[in-house]
């Protein structure tokens, strides 16, 4: 038998503002009950607990609030839950993780890095070395030339050696003076197709120690990464490393980490529209249009809060680079909801006619690309190395 929400909610109003919470929170857990996925209903629960004063039980059902919020793909809602956690208990290492969690899926690197630098403490702490340890790579990972992460895994590398015995040796080496940098990254190659995934990382991440930054090193880390099913830190680290590639010009790369981030999430806007950059800088508007289209089309159907404008302005792209893309007709009743908007195109595209050629990159006619979220491009004649 279907539940009554509009009696149920009548009920737990009027047992809410009689001060009996207890009954108020039953009936909430029966709307919670029969419906999937609620976070405000949880996140009511929550603060009826509050009002009983048991905020313990307030926190299990921000948590709660949380998860769903997440699950709905609504990452604000979420954040206001975890943030809303810290102030009932500022220990709460769960919402530490999930708060850094999603400042790493929506390309928020610093704010990312400070979460999981107050969660390690809270770990360490609480005596939970391992969970302390497995964070600070988490950091390295977002953000190799971290320097206090780093030091906390050079000292545990260094703890756990003995006198005199080295850790983790490569294969064929007998001691620290013989490693070097591609005997780590052979036995990481070795461990990856083992799949013993936490070995490789292990050898990658003793590379970054020695050397913060290396290129290949972190770009190796992103795939192990994204092989293993990490996919928060591989969609962070291979956005960073192709926003840097972009910027240094060196499309090629650029190209190659897009392709393979896509391969197993082809729906990341993030990376279709750096893809999407890296076709519009080399020339290819047929291309960059393409890729921008199915940033629309993704974006359509899972709105992000906080790219409201995006999809308007991926259109406007799609017009100045290719006129003749069968995405404008198909995205033009969404986004020409004024009789201006099919003149702003014939003129795009009259000028495009006008000059015989389709505007090149960078040129003083052409819009440059909108800087968001670190990518904007920078273009610089001399090659440059982007790590």
């Amino acid at each position: 038998m279907p539940i009554d929400k509009n009696s149920i909610l009548e009920q737990a109003q009027i047992f809410t503002t009689h001060g009996q919470f207890d009954k108020a929170i039953a009936e909430w857990k029966k709307l919670a009950d029969g419906t999937s996925a609620d976070g405000s209903i949880f996140n009511t629960i929550g603060d009826l607990h509050l009002k009983r004063n048991v905020p313990t039980e307030a926190v299990d059902a921000y948590l709660q609030a949380a998860q769903a919020f997440r699950t709905g793909g609504a990452a604000l809602k979420a954040i206001a839950l975890y943030k809303k956690i810290l102030k009932v208990d500022p220990t709460q290492c769960e919402a530490y993780r999930g708060l850094a969690d999603l400042n790493a899926e929506r390309g928020l690197i610093g704010n990312a890095v400070s979460d999981y630098l107050t969660l390690s403490k809270l770990y360490r702490k609480a005596g939970q070395a391992a969970e302390a340890l497995e964070v600070y790579r988490m950091i390295v990972t977002l953000d190799p030339g971290n320097v206090e992460a780093q030091q906390e895994l050079a000292e545990s590398a260094l703890s756990q050696e003995g006198p005199g015995q080295p850790a983790a040796l490569p294969s064929g080496s007998s001691g620290r003076a013989e490693w070097t940098r591609q005997d780590f990254i052979n036995e990481a190659v070795k461990h990856t197709m083992a799949e013993r995934y936490a070995e490789a990382e292990g050898m990658l991440l003793q590379l970054l120690e020695r050397e913060p930054g290396d290129p290949e090193v972190c770009r190796r880390l992103a795939s192990l990464h994204l092989r293993s099913g990490a996919y928060v830190s591989a969609k962070a680290e291979f956005r960073f490393l192709v926003e840097a590639a972009i910027r240094a010009q060196d499309f090629e790369p650029a190209q190659v980490m897009c392709l393979e981030y896509l391969k197993v999430d082809p729906t990341c806007v993030t990376l279709i529209e750096l893809l999407g950059s890296v076709y519009e800088q080399t020339g290819d508007g047929d291309a960059a249009a393409a890729q921008f289209g199915k940033a629309i089309e993704a974006l359509l159907e899972h709105p992000d809060p906080e790219q409201t404008t995006l999809p308007a302005e991926l259109y406007e792209r799609i017009v100045m680079l290719a006129p003749a893309s069968p995405f404008i007709r198909r995205f033009a009743p969404v986004f020409q909801s004024s009789p201006a908007a099919p003149e702003r195109e014939a003129v795009g595209t009259a000028a495009h006619a006008d000059a015989g050629l389709s505007v090149a990159p960078g040129s003083p006619s052409s819009d440059p690309p909108r800087e968001r979220s670190g990518h904007g491009i920078e273009r610089k004649k001399r090659r440059v190395s982007y790590l």
